[in-house]
């Protein structure tokens, strides 16, 4: 299992040097992005201007026609966002490639609550935006390959999505018991909703670290890498997930933000479970084979359990 792209100095010097020879620029200064969980991100200023160049971390990340999907919906449908100048998946500068976006000025969410706004303030914001983006339906589920997710079914995406994550993971990890007993609740939860459930644009990582508080007092999510066609529940279920002890305010600020008419609460705090047990499972293949991150693995295990129960 090939493990994610570790910082280096030399990071610094090939960020600068893929800015001019793409861009036809001149570097006047570069600067590296403190936050980001998996790439290594740049704010690059040159004689043409400001831009963020964004070494990915992993090798799967979205392809060139999907993030140009994701961009022209996102621009037609008025969400603002970093618009894209180049992408590559191939390792000439990089050894997973990278993006070059245009740069939007403020600072990063997770800077400003608590100050500039208010917890509920900025979750309500959040559900605002995303209802707009989850009016965006993509056919099929999944993966988004130029507008198209790839399956028919969620629940069999969602099943196949589980063994992947699980094929190399060792049972002390996670045990074949485990992993079956996870696909049961989701597969038990999910069912009564399949024929309600919808693809729609989903961020799945719509947390402050991924979003810009701009000079004019607004929101700007970035990071759309990850964006798939799901149940718009799902940017719920990461929300909650993440803000742990936290999760009651986040809920009921998003989705006063975004409604939420064809659910009850109890069904959305339902299907919320049975999506962050595969987003468990997706982390924990994440953090020990891509970070090889023993305490977050370990802390994502134990949330795992927690579900489980």
């Amino acid at each position: 299992m090939v493990g994610a792209l570790k910082y280096s100095k030399d990071l610094d010097r090939i960020a600068v040097k893929a800015a001019q020879e793409i861009l036809h620029a001149r570097v006047i200064r570069s600067q590296k992005i403190p936050k980001g969980e998996i790439n290594h991100a740049y704010k690059v200023e040159t004689d043409k201007g400001i831009f963020l160049v964004k070494a990915f971390g992993i090798k799967f990340c979205s392809d060139d026609g999907s993030l140009r999907w994701i961009s022209q919906v996102l621009t037609k449908h008025g969400i603002q966002h970093q618009k894209i100048i180049y992408h590559s998946r191939y390792g000439k500068y990089f050894p997973f490639g990278f993006i070059i976006l245009e740069y939007i000025e403020g600072q990063m969410g997770c800077d400003v609550i608590g100050g500039e706004v208010c917890f509920e303030d900025f979750y309500f914001r959040i559900g605002k935006i995303l209802k707009i983006v989850h009016e965006i339906k993509p056919p099929r589920w999944g993966d988004i390959n130029n507008g198209r997710g790839e399956y028919d079914d969620l629940i069999e995406f969602i099943m196949k999505d589980i063994d992947g994550c699980c094929k190399e993971l060792p049972c002390y990890i996670l045990s074949h018991n485990s992993r079956e007993k996870a696909k049961r609740i989701v597969r038990d939860i999910l069912v009564p909703y399949k024929d309600r459930f919808k693809p729609a644009l989903v961020h799945c990582d719509a947390m402050p670290d991924n979003c810009v508080w701009t000079p004019g007092k607004e929101i700007v999510l970035i990071d759309w890498d990850n964006a798939m066609a799901l149940p718009w529940l799902q940017d719920l279920a990461v929300i909650t997930y993440l803000e742990k002890g936290n999760e009651n305010r986040a809920r009921d600020a998003f989705l006063r933000g975004h409604g939420f008419e064809e659910f009850t609460l109890d069904e959305i705090r339902e299907a919320e479970k049975s999506l962050q047990i595969w987003f468990s499972i997706r982390l924990l293949s994440f953090f020990h084979f891509e970070k090889q991150n023993f305490n977050s693995t370990q802390r994502t295990k134990e949330k795992l359990i927690q579900l489980l129960k």
